[in-house]
């Protein structure tokens, strides 16, 4: 085999999933052969306590669902698989997978490249530091989606070998927008506390106290926070809903088409997959200005960037972003950046040329 890629794979759920899912479909277009080894079980019940698969999306073609986090064996198993192929890719996406990720790369004789998504867990945990350089360290060349997870694998003395834009993770289909007034804002991807969900309910708190005719929906998997924002947005009645749970891409598709602006009020964070998303669908972004989503997006053409995860700058941010919805929503989808740039992206990491 040219190449082997490890890491989830359709049908495990989740944005790094689809990732590899659309990185190993533009390898094969430059006609080379992709081999895919992908995890069967990646996390303890702790760690994840969701269902790992999309029992609506079909396997990834030619995917050997392999790797348990708990199963030295089926590491090996893997790292037998990828020892012929000349380049061997791997998707960074926690800690906890650097021993398993070290046990296959031992073993791999091509030239490792691996996609770093987080240079550091959304979680942090005694020792995460630690792993990340045994997991990441060595002679592999390292490939970013943000120039923020860049400096921050410098700051731990790991150098970067590309930096690529990150598209969208699935094929979006771009709809008109919806009427408005009410402008309708959404909130997309899993609720977590540095995503600062609450800091988008009490701007839009400050946009109606201002006679702004607004809504904001709240769409993803709960990770323990949907009840606890229910009740800081009861205020606000109808004008905020929730839709927690995992959203099928058809699904991902229709409430995108159905808002107007997406707002990502994130206290922390490296990247998300959540602004291509919402370029593909012809949606403008309101973002904070931390980790690397402001490189995503070119403020006053695709979206708008605030600098404070504070409610009236992101309320002002939003106010922005309604008075120039049309042109921001007309720009937007030029700003996607393509599978085909991060494949090369890769192919030029591990030393080829063209």
């Amino acid at each position: 085999m040219d190449i082997a890629v490890v890491g989830p794979a359709p049908p495990t759920r989740g944005g790094i999933a689809q990732h590899l899912e659309g990185l190993v479909g533009a390898l094969r277009a430059t006609g080379r052969t992709v081999a895919v080894w992908a995890w069967k079980k990646q996390y303890p019940r702790f760690m994840y306590r969701h269902p790992e698969r999309d029992a609506t999306a079909p396997p990834l073609e030619g995917a050997r669902f392999t790797l348990r986090w708990w199963n030295p064996f089926s590491w090996l198993r893997v790292g037998w698989g990828v020892r012929r192929a000349g380049i061997v890719v791997f998707e960074w996406v926690t800690p906890a997978h650097a021993l398993p990720l070290r046990a296959i790369r031992a073993m791999a004789r091509g030239r490792v490249v691996i996609v770093v998504h987080n240079a550091d867990p959304h979680e942090p945990f005694p020792g995460h530091r630690l792993l990340t350089r045994i997991g990441l360290g060595g002679t592999a060349a390292r490939v970013t989606h943000s120039a923020a997870v860049g400096d921050r694998l410098r700051l731990m003395g790991l150098e970067v070998a590309e930096v690529i834009g990150l598209p969208a993770s699935i094929d979006i289909i771009a709809q008109p927008a919806p009427a408005r007034p009410p402008w309708a804002l959404l909130s997309f991807g899993h609720v977590r506390p540095y995503k600062g969900v609450d800091i988008t309910i009490d701007a839009l708190a400050r946009l109606v106290a201002d006679g702004v005719d607004a809504m904001l929906t709240v769409a993803g998997t709960d990770w323990d926070e949907v009840a606890r924002l229910r009740d800081r947005a009861a205020p606000l009645g109808d004008r905020v809903a929730f839709r927690p749970g995992y959203l099928t891409a058809a699904e991902v598709s229709e409430v995108f088409g159905a808002h107007h602006i997406v707002v990502l009020s994130y206290r922390e964070g490296s990247q998300s997959g959540v602004i291509p998303l919402a370029h593909a669908a012809g949606r403008p972004v309101v973002v904070t200005r931390v980790g690397g989503l402001a490189e995503a997006v070119t403020d006053g053409v695709d979206g708008v960037v605030v600098d404070a995860a504070d409610p009236a700058s992101v309320a002002t941010g939003i106010m922005r972003g309604i008075a120039t919805f049309d042109e921001l929503a007309r720009n937007a989808p030029a700003s996607v950046p393509t599978w085909a740039g991060v494949a090369a992206a890769v192919l030029r990491a591990a030393g080829e040329v063209g």
